[in-house]
């Protein structure tokens, strides 16, 4: 028992998981299972936990995106850099050399994540996805995440001028077909209807 009673996001590479506990991110060590070892705890304040290539990345609410090289130390990996946003870095979804980020109060992010130690905005939209639950971005451009309010969906084709397409309402999600949209938009994200 590593004692995680309430934990979020995590993320895995080989037989280390790291695990979102809102004040710090865990990492545990499942290379003597059933045994599973807490081998060190980092990151302050970790709300979501992604991996992209050899590169950790950790939305540290308040103190933005950190980015963490877990090439040759994935217990206690260097910081390469840190991506500062004017809200709260909630969740993110990772695209090719990008990282969609809910900002809370801040709006929506589009980062450019080629080099991790030097991470820079690409778009920015002013509207707020409050107690995001999930982003899930695919390759035609399209975002879909979920938030207080709903099911939003967002264009980010061109990443300078994001897009509100369409907010499908919570009530409406309990029965989508009624709701004037396939459920295949809700459940498997292929396409916008």
């Amino acid at each position: 028992d590593v004692g995680l009673p309430d934990f979020g996001a995590i993320a895995a590479t080989g037989n280390i998981v790291y695990v979102c506990r809102g004040e710090r991110l865990d990492v545990l060590n499942l290379n003597s299972l059933p045994t599973i070892q807490r081998s060190s705890t980092f990151a302050d304040d970790a709300q979501w936990v992604g991996i992209s290539g050899t590169t950790l990345y950790v939305g540290a609410s308040y103190e933005g995106m950190k980015a963490y090289n877990i090439t040759n130390n994935v217990i206690s990996p260097p910081l390469l850099g840190t991506f500062n946003s004017p809200g709260n870095c909630s969740w993110a979804s990772f695209g090719a050399s990008r990282v969609y980020a809910a900002d809370g109060g801040g709006g929506f992010e589009i980062v450019n994540n080629t080099n991790p130690a030097a991470m820079t905005q690409l778009g920015w939209m002013d509207d707020a996805l409050e107690g995001v639950k999930d982003i899930q971005t695919l390759e035609n451009g399209f975002t879909y995440a979920t938030d207080r309010v709903g099911l939003r969906v967002l264009n980010l084709t061109n990443p300078a001028a994001p897009a509100l397409l369409r907010t499908i309402p919570i009530a409406q999600l309990a029965d989508p077909l009624a709701a004037g949209c396939e459920a295949r938009v809700l459940h498997v994200g292929i396409g916008y209807l």
